[in-house]
């Protein structure tokens, strides 16, 4: 039978404190993600979540409070 390990991780944190950024103005930066998501990739993490919590200021005007991305892999015996 398999067995799996698991990790969640806040990625937004993650990217700013690599010195990238997650957002480009209001769209989403789809390599600063994909740069980050492949780095778990080559050490056997497979993406199984991505999610996050949206927030909205006092202005009206929305952002993301985290962003978070759940792996697994497989554990060896």
């Amino acid at each position: 039978m398999d067995r799996w390990e698991y990790l969640t991780i806040n990625l937004e944190t993650a990217v700013v404190s690599a010195g990238k950024g997650f957002f480009s103005g209001s769209t989403w930066n789809t390599e600063s993600i994909s740069s980050q998501l492949n780095e778990y990739g080559q050490h056997g993490w497979e993406l199984v979540g991505f999610f996050y919590r949206e927030s909205t200021s006092s202005s009206g005007s929305w952002g993301t409070e985290n962003t978070f991305a759940t792996f697994k892999r497989k554990i060896q015996l």
